[in-house]
């Protein structure tokens, strides 16, 4: 009970819980990692892709923006598309309006890991969370495979601040990076091994 208890750790940088780094389990033996995970709201923040930038950072201004993750492509067998309409994110399974964005594939359904999600390759991942009502959060895992990150995210759904519903991966790989405002301190940057292929941003 005690050990289960302990495999959410959350650390607090803003009010309300924005952001947080967490350890979460990735199997059934229990095994844990730390996570990085941005809750935000709809009504009250404003999300933008920005298209081929030189680093993550590169079209950031730390003055207003609060956070960002890398986006990257994906196969069309398992994408969905997501697509910003006046600053909130939207995604569906049908092909979107240009500037539209192929993520995927998807890794929560009613809270609960999809079945069958590849666990042998293991990669740097950006993903993105819905409550299916106005709380989103964007995050970064480890070099993780995908099964694995739906059983954290699992985890993080049902003992979490917000009970999300559905989770996607954005990105894999070495494309894969996370900047957090940090106020009067440098911002937290997990950097790109190469160069991102987009970012998403939140004001």
């Amino acid at each position: 009970m005690i050990r289960s208890l302990a495999l959410l750790f959350f650390t607090t940088l803003y009010s309300f819980a924005q952001y947080q780094k967490l350890d979460a389990p990735i199997n059934a033996e229990g095994r844990t990692l730390s996570f990085h995970v941005f809750h935000l709201n709809d009504t009250k923040n404003t999300l933008k892709v920005h298209t081929s930038p030189a680093t993550l950072d590169q079209p950031l201004d730390p003055q207003k923006h609060l956070a960002a993750v890398a986006l990257g492509s994906i196969s069309s067998s398992q994408s969905f598309s997501l697509s910003i309409n006046n600053g909130t994110p939207r995604i569906s399974q049908k092909s979107a309006a240009s500037p539209a964005i192929r993520i995927g594939p998807q890794l929560l359904k009613s809270s609960k890991p999809i079945a069958q999600l590849d666990n042998d390759k293991r990669a740097r991942r950006t993903f993105i969370l819905h409550d299916g009502g106005n709380q989103w959060a964007i995050g970064y895992a480890p070099s993780i495979s995908l099964k694995q990150l739906a059983i954290a995210l699992a985890h993080v759904s049902k003992n979490g601040p917000i009970p999300y519903t559905v989770a996607y991966q954005l990105n894999d790989g070495s494309h894969s990076s996370i900047w957090i405002r940090n106020e009067d301190y440098h911002p937290l940057y997990l950097k790109e091994l190469q160069k991102p292929r987009a970012a998403l941003s939140v004001q």
